[in-house]
């Protein structure tokens, strides 16, 4: 589905959630962040008309808090360990907010936003993308704002040139299939790859995804609790999205037990 159609359903799920006489108008809009003189911190940039993005403790915690301006690149050393150690960061980093805006008649509320940040892979001219937060407000969830926003997100990497996009999910979230369940179906594969720099896996009980945006193909074996076959990834992502919809653990991410390094 493209974004055209990823909006209208939201459009659709949303009238249909509150009960609406009229479709609500869904906007894409994205706020890039704007580099501070000390070449380490950033300020969210919004443009005239804005909406503030989800829930005032989010807006706080991550981004503008008076005197605090945010420092995406210490986030993405945090959150990211191994791309953080690959990165040149003499080439310098772009960060963009993507929000999600739903119009129900007069009013204008934000539905939620992807925080992503994109740099360039050490003694090479290959970019990555990286997604440091996503959220989608509470009143808004399984509305499709989540597909909605990683639609966008393959869009964005795509214009900034990036050979590729990463991301993560921790194995113990509770809605661990509602927010791995995007990215699955736009054949992201998990990833398991170096921790030379520190990174952590699903050994770790972090489930890394990535998708490759450059022409390269790779898929990856992942064995689950409970079953003899490997399932691989992306081929097999609709299999493995229904034993995380369907399975009866409290915690989703937690049927996943190894799953293997890149094979093209």
């Amino acid at each position: 589905m493209d974004m055209a159609g990823k909006k209208k359903d939201c459009a659709v799920r949303i009238r249909q959630r509150f009960g609406l006489a009229e479709v609500p108008v869904i906007q894409v809009v994205r706020n890039n962040l704007v580099v501070l003189a000390d070449g380490w911190s950033y300020k969210i940039a919004f443009p005239d008309g804005a909406v503030e993005l989800p829930d005032k403790y989010c807006y706080d915690v991550f981004f503008d808090s008076p005197g605090n301006p945010k420092n995406p690149i210490e986030v993405l050393r945090h959150e990211y360990p191994q791309l953080f150690y690959d990165a040149d960061k003499n080439a310098g980093f772009e960060t963009d907010v993507t929000e999600v805006r739903a119009t129900l008649g007069s009013v204008c509320i934000s539905a939620g936003f992807n925080w992503t940040i994109s740099g360039t892979i050490r003694g090479t001219d290959k970019m990555f993308c990286a997604v440091l937060y996503v959220y989608t407000r509470e009143l808004f969830r399984s509305c499709g704002i989540a597909g909605l926003l990683k639609k966008d997100e393959i869009e964005l990497a795509a214009e900034r040139g990036c050979s590729f996009i990463q991301t993560w999910h921790k194995k113990d979230n509770p809605n661990f299939y509602a927010a791995i369940a995007p990215g699955l179906k736009e054949d992201f594969f998990l990833y398991h790859g170096s921790n030379a720099g520190g990174e952590e896996y699903e050994e770790s009980e972090y489930i890394h995804l990535r998708k490759y945006l450059d022409g390269q193909s790779f898929s990856s074996r992942v064995q689950f609790g409970g079953r003899s076959q490997k399932l691989i990834s992306p081929r097999d992502n609709a299999k493995i999205s229904e034993l995380f919809r369907t399975t009866s653990e409290e915690y989703p991410g937690m049927l996943v037990k190894a799953v293997s390094k890149p094979e093209d």
